[in-house]
């Protein structure tokens, strides 16, 4: 099985992994992030925003020649969701919340500002909904532990679990 696990920068994705790691034994956690980075399958820099600008189809290629014959795999990126993978999990988180985090990794204003709206707007569950369809879930993580949330992961990816399909959590009328 290939998961993904995407979200707006902030939603708890790298932290969440590092307890999915305890719990999901038999599979192997890729940062895509870091992998990106490492593996230079990055176009640019786009200095302003301190973002690299990623070719997705090209990462797709490389992503399936190195892990697509590993039988678990999960990638955790905010990019994620662009892989041809067997269900997307997004991670949401309110606004303000998200806010506080950036804020805590020194994020410039701007990048913050963008960041912010993406989630308010669900900007990542959309982009995931165009491309997976029935494939994707969402978790509110907004009040909840890395370990509770990874234990919620685990449910989905192992038992299917039911209540976490798209369309529960709505930031826009509190936000806007």
């Amino acid at each position: 099985m290939k998961v993904s696990i995407t979200g707006t920068p902030g939603t708890g994705k790298t932290t969440v992994t590092i307890d999915l790691k305890k719990i999901l034994k038999d599979f192997k956690i890729i940062h895509l992030n870091d992998f990106i980075k490492m593996e230079n399958i990055y176009d640019d820099i786009d200095e302003k925003t301190d973002s690299y600008l990623v070719d997705v189809n090209k990462l797709n290629r490389i992503i399936k020649k190195i892990f697509y014959s590993e039988d678990n795999v999960v990638f955790e990126s905010h990019l994620s969701h662009y892989l041809d993978v067997d269900i997307v999990i997004v991670l949401r988180a309110h606004p303000k919340i998200v806010e506080e985090r950036l804020k805590q990794r020194w994020y410039d204003s701007k990048k913050i500002q963008e960041n912010v709206e993406a989630e308010a707007l669900d900007v990542i569950l959309i982009e995931s909904l165009d491309l997976h369809g029935k494939k994707v879930r969402e978790i509110d993580t907004t009040n909840l532990k890395s370990e509770k949330v990874a234990k919620k992961i685990k449910r989905i990816i192992l038992d299917d679990e039911k209540g976490y399909e798209p369309g529960k959590i709505d930031w826009s009328e509190e936000f806007f």
